[in-house]
């Protein structure tokens, strides 16, 4: 019988220093950041930085909601269901960003957790639906 494994560190992840592994996260060409239960930003790439317009130290440590404020608690009530179930989601909403901006956004967004399996955050990417056009002209696949 066929017994299927989880195993939480990809094995090309296992062997990468903590170094490597932020180089390959700053690759990401979206915005990315990672914000623990109560919605700290604990890190992020330079894309997340650059779509914020703030360095990167004033992001950190900050609350999500004090950078971009959600219209309405559909966001809040996906978190919420993603933790009870352990998975992701993907989902457009809409947010106001803390320069006053009101932007559509698409959120990937994926449960974290500790080396324990106990959830201690989220990861995500952001895109800005007005940049899938961007993005996919960027793309050398095409």
């Amino acid at each position: 019988m066929l017994q299927i494994r989880e195993n939480p560190t990809p094995p090309v992840l296992a062997h990468c220093s903590p170094q490597r592994v932020a180089r390959l996260l700053q690759a990401i060409p979206s915005p990315m950041f990672f914000n623990d239960l109560q919605g700290v930003c604990l890190d992020c790439n330079d894309a997340f930085c650059r779509a914020m317009g703030l360095a990167r130290a004033s992001l950190l440590g900050r609350p999500l909601f004090e950078l971009m404020q959600p219209c309405d608690d559909r966001g809040y009530r996906r978190d919420q269901a993603m933790l009870s179930e352990r998975q992701h989601a993907t989902y457009a909403t809409q947010v106001r960003l803390h320069d006053g901006r009101q932007v559509e956004v698409m959120f990937t967004r994926a449960v974290v957790c500790d080396q324990d399996g106990v959830p201690c955050g989220f990861v995500a990417i952001m895109v800005e639906t007005g940049d899938f056009e961007r993005l996919a002209g960027n793309s050398h696949l095409n």
